[in-house]
């Protein structure tokens, strides 16, 4: 009819083929969806922190219309440190303390299962550089010898923090000889009126009651060791050494307990 407009309805084909040859424009990806952590990590508020980072972040599809699959983007060290310094400082400290707890629990695990194969040579081998770094052995040697410290050479106490380390990484690897179905869980943290941190864990144990052990650890700028144990949650074990260790020491010289750790660790790498 004369004068009337005709509204045409647009061919589908026609637009497709339109839409393939304009170029598509690139869609920044969305926020991290999910973390990936290995084998540990610490819950804090709005933020998982691993002791390893090996950390992998998932993207959503840019265009779920071509095809486009999620992709995986591994996240260095780099990243989870800015993430990091994102948090107050209350929580950075906590967040740092309980890694290196969790860090020992997770290397423990993984040489109680491997306990046969490694042998306790091995186990000593494997747990010595975690245990080194976790543990402030030179600080703990000194606290296990109490006052008598002050009175020793410098080449005595270096001895001794030797004697000492050696012994407390082999009566781990003796120890923890083997595997059934142990897991460690951290139950909390606090600060101390010292500044220092107690992070609260227990060993779950089947068909046995948990083991209530606490760390308790010292720092400076974030670098946060163990300096005790507290076994059954309230046993010192440094203060159960130093009784000890005074004893020997009131029996004969710095040799008499070099010589006794030296022989106890002998005996318990065999």
């Amino acid at each position: 009819m004369a004068g009337r407009t005709i509204a045409r309805t647009p061919c589908p084909a026609a637009s497709n083929a339109r839409a393939m040859a304009e170029p598509r424009k690139p869609v920044a990806p969305v926020s991290i969806t999910r973390w990936f952590i290995a084998p540990f990590g610490i819950a804090t508020p709005g933020l998982a922190v691993p002791f390893w980072p090996e950390v992998a972040a998932i993207s959503r599809p840019r265009d779920p219309r071509h095809g486009i699959e999620p992709r995986m983007t591994p996240r260095r060290p780099l990243f989870l440190a800015t993430l990091l310094l994102g948090l107050p400082a209350p929580a950075l400290a906590q967040a740092a303390s309980t890694a290196v707890v969790e860090g020992f629990h997770a290397r423990l695990l993984e040489v109680m299962r491997n306990a046969a194969a490694l042998g306790v040579r091995g186990r000593e081998q494997r747990l010595r550089p975690t245990m080194e770094a976790a543990f402030n052995l030179p600080a703990m040697t000194r606290i296990a010898i109490g006052p008598a410290w002050a009175g020793l050479s410098p080449a005595e106490q270096q001895a001794l923090v030797r004697a000492f380390t050696d012994w407390s990484i082999a009566n781990y690897a003796k120890q923890f000889n083997g595997f059934g179905g142990e897991s460690f869980a951290t139950l909390g943290e606090n600060t101390l009126a010292s500044g220092d941190r107690m992070v609260r864990t227990q060993l779950n144990r089947q068909d046995d009651t948990p083991v209530a052990l606490n760390y308790l650890l010292r720092g400076s700028e974030g670098n946060w060791r163990i300096v005790d144990i507290y076994l059954a949650g309230t046993i010192s074990e440094l203060a159960s050494r130093r009784a000890e260790f005074t004893a020997l020491l009131r029996e004969g010289t710095t040799e008499r307990l070099l010589a006794d750790l030296r022989t106890r660790t002998a005996a318990l790498l065999r």
